[in-house]
């Protein structure tokens, strides 16, 4: 009931077009949350009130001067909190409990975690990017991981996560943004951050969307330079807003703004995030946003460079940011921002809005009674069967059918099946999950010159295509050598194409002629390489919608529905959702049965949602251990119904 709840709340937002202020607490804690805010904003000095202003970032992966330096911001700057980068969990949450402790106010702790934290700490299993979660039809399923990711966050003491990324990805060049879009339209890019969103606020985890005004159709990096936006001011308010006119309606906790040259929007050359035309016009008084509102980092080269201010932080603030994020000198920045309220070049009332807004975020994450991270079974914690049957889940809706000529898939039984791994990164858990299904022959050593002859006795040919999965930047795209094999090859075989790169690779596949079926699977990892051969021979749904434009052959949305699971498939434990440590307990139940003397020998399989999961077998066929038992060995009817006419009615029974 909690979720339907919640749920109703956030649709009746949407259907009132109210503008929800995300920094409230509920009625009856109101005066409570503004008796601390007001009792501490007094607390402080005109330094300190603009050191929470402040937010900078933090390596726990690095050494102690590194930490030492951080110290020093926290307890002589009065930073407002620390956004926390690469590094482990137990580091992290070390260094962040000392920090904690010898701050003057609680400090607010980010992290850029748009695939979960693992985006930056090790020993933690990552989610899909957003560009494959961008293909799932299940705003419940996005939800849950948003909660999943929301949850990890909080057992690290990580109140805010700057995410979802609300950009729509126009630009297949785009360098920076990519996979890291849910994908091309708006109201694709609306429905996924809305469903991720609701579920850090389910936890009580604080949402930032970015990069405002939107960083989709750029080809440049605003890591290194100022990408300029040549659209038009009607362009970007129908399209590129309206992710956040949606958030912001349904409670979105804060905006990130780009650095960006907007010609249509504001003054040309000067980045947004410096921008009272970008900020205050549009965000704050057309859009009527109340939450906080925090510059991209401050540190990147697209505002950084910019010359014509002779400071940055406070030309940030003048612009109506209330974080600063990633200053290259926070002891200067504050310097100025205080000369200028002593000036009266900023009004104390300006500072105040800002740093009360942080203060009632503080408050709303708990931060008024604040609790340092348990260390104690924190990796356990952060690793859990749970999360590897969700990032299976999503992984399997994502899969995505563009072709299927002659009903070709799901596969049947083919004779001269043949697999053609391409690509610079490994396809082992696509070639073993393949011989689970049927016996196959790998090609090796393929080139243009010799394809066909090493090809000569297959009928049929998948043909997977594998990049490195270590980064969303990473290019996916295909080379020339690739791409004259796989055309040869089509001339005379039946091909299945299968891609592990992100969808933008099927620009150089769009004009080969001669494939049979093209699957695109997005990510090349161990689950998604498994999943896609399971979809392959139907004990897999494929459910996937491609999530941005290729041409007129792929459209956004396009993706033919496949239903699967009519034979059993096979998967790890953890992927359904099974605790591979408790099938110990089965492992040792079949020994100490034989060691009893009560059977010579034992084969046991156990399935959950049409996929075996565990297959075993233990001792021999007769007490004198002359034949092992094998997974091929078959049993009469008498021996199988010993088992299956008791263990339903102990499920049963047992349910019940």
């Amino acid at each position: 009931m909690k979720y339907i709840i919640s749920s109703f709340i956030c649709f009746s937002f949407l259907v009132q077009g109210q503008t929800i202020d995300p920094l409230k607490v509920d009625l009856s804690n109101q005066y409570a949350q503004k008796k601390w805010v007001d009792s501490v904003y007094k607390s402080l000095s005109l330094n300190e009130k603009v050191g929470q202003l402040f937010m900078p970032m933090v390596f726990s992966e690095k050494d102690s001067l590194h930490y030492f330096q951080t110290l020093k911001l926290v307890k002589e700057q009065k930073v407002g909190g620390l956004i926390f980068s690469r590094g482990g969990p137990l580091e992290q949450s070390h260094w962040l409990n000392d920090f904690q402790a010898q701050s003057k106010t609680p400090l607010l702790i980010a992290m850029d975690a748009e695939w979960g934290v693992a985006m930056r700490l090790d020993s933690v299993k990552p989610f899909p990017w957003s560009m494959t979660l961008g293909a799932v039809n299940d705003s419940l399923l996005l939800r849950k991981i948003g909660q999943r990711m929301a949850e990890q966050e909080k057992r690290l003491g990580i109140h805010y996560s700057f995410g979802p990324v609300l950009d729509i990805n126009t630009n297949p060049n785009n360098p920076i943004i990519g996979n890291r879009s849910f994908g091309a339209s708006k109201e694709r890019v609306s429905r996924q951050a809305l469903a991720i969103m609701r579920g850090h606020h389910d936890f009580g985890i604080l949402t930032s969307g970015k990069h405002f005004p939107g960083h989709g159709d750029t080809a440049l990096d605003s890591h290194k330079t100022l990408p300029t936006i040549e659209l038009s001011s009607k362009r970007i308010k129908s399209i590129e807003l309206e992710p956040y006119n949606r958030l912001i309606d349904a409670g979105l906790s804060s905006v990130m703004v780009a650095h960006l040259s907007v010609p249509s929007l504001t003054k040309k050359g000067l980045p947004t995030s410096l921008s009272k035309d970008i900020i205050q016009k549009i965000l704050i008084d057309e859009i009527g946003f109340k939450g906080l509102i925090v510059t991209d980092a401050l540190n990147m080269k697209g505002v950084s460079e910019y010359y014509k201010v002779k400071n940055i932080d406070l030309a940030a603030f003048k612009a109506g940011n209330d974080l600063l994020l990633i200053s290259n000198d926070i002891p200067e920045g504050i310097r100025a921002i205080t000369e200028a309220i002593e000036r009266e070049e900023i009004t104390e009332a300006r500072l105040a809005n800002s740093v009360k807004k942080i203060l009632k975020a503080k408050y709303k994450v708990g931060l008024s009674n604040y609790k340092p991270v348990i260390i104690e079974n924190l990796i356990q914690d952060l690793n859990t069967p749970f999360d590897d049957a969700l990032h299976a889940e999503a992984i399997g809706k994502a899969l995505t059918l563009l072709k299927n000529n002659n009903s070709l898939l799901p596969l049947k039984k083919v004779k001269n099946l043949g697999h053609l791994p391409l690509g610079d990164a490994s396809s082992s858990s696509f070639q073993s999950q393949l011989s689970k299904y049927q016996k196959t022959t790998t090609l090796y050593g393929v080139t243009q010159s010799n394809a066909l002859e090493k090809a000569r006795n297959i009928d049929t040919l998948i043909i997977s295509f594998h990049r490195s999965n270590d980064s969303p930047w990473k290019d996916g795209s295909f080379n020339n050598n690739e791409i004259k094999i796989i055309n040869k090859l089509a001339l005379t075989k039946t091909i299945i194409l299968d891609l592990f790169v992100n969808p933008y690779s099927l620009k150089s596949v769009k004009n080969i002629k001669g494939i049979d079926a093209l699957l695109l699977s997005y990510q090349n990892s161990s689950i998604s390489q498994e999943l896609s051969v399971d979809a392959l021979f139907g004990t897999q749904d494929i459910k996937g919608e491609l999530p941005v434009d290729i041409s007129d052959f792929f459209s956004e949305g396009s993706g033919i529905e496949l239903k699967g699971n009519f034979r059993l498939g096979f998967s790890s434990p953890a992927n359904v959702g099974m605790d591979n440590k408790k099938l110990i307990e089965v492992d040792k139940l079949a020994l100490q049965a034989i060691d009893s003397m009560m059977t010579p020998g034992i084969q046991v399989l156990a399935a959950r949602n049409g996929k075996i999961f565990y297959q075993k077998n233990f001792g021999f066929h007769t007490y004198k251990k002359e034949q092992k038992v094998k997974s091929t060995d078959l049993y009469d009817l008498a021996s199988l119904t010993k088992i299956l006419g008791t263990l339903p009615l102990v499920m049963q029974s047992i349910n019940e």
